[in-house]
């Protein structure tokens, strides 16, 4: 099946910054939990933080949303200590906090990102 979905990924500082685009499906998630694998390598030596704008992101099948939260769950065992998530839709909240319950990792909902970063920023991590 063709993969749905696209992702940014970039290192700012010891924050990774993730913009995802579209409607995901398993196999583009699949693309993308590589894709952050791959980007978070040189963060993995210490702690760090992610950035997840969710602005243009529509959500995504079940089986996606699953990989995605698989993905962050590994992201905490490797090191990161705090998720800012920017969203538009309550929605994109509602089911974070479901899917993350039991996280053992700061996690925040912003509408914007300097909101975001001030709010990583206050727990030291650094990037703009």
């Amino acid at each position: 099946m063709k993969e749905h979905g696209s992702l940014h990924c970039e290192i700012q500082g010891n924050v990774l910054v993730m913009s995802p685009a579209g409607g995901f499906n398993l196999e583009g998630m699949r693309s993308c939990d590589e894709l952050i694998r791959e980007a978070a390598i040189p963060l993995l030596s210490g702690p760090w933080a992610r950035i997840e704008d969710l602005r243009r992101v529509e959500l995504g099948e079940p089986a996606a949303i699953a990989l995605l939260v698989e993905n962050i769950r590994w992201g905490v065992a490797s090191g990161c200590r705090a998720i800012a998530f920017i969203r538009t839709m309550m929605l994109h909240e509602d089911l974070a906090r479901e899917q993350l319950r039991g996280l053992n990792c700061d996690v925040g909902y912003f509408d914007d990102a300097a909101s975001a970063w001030a709010w990583l920023e206050a727990r030291g991590f650094q990037g703009r």
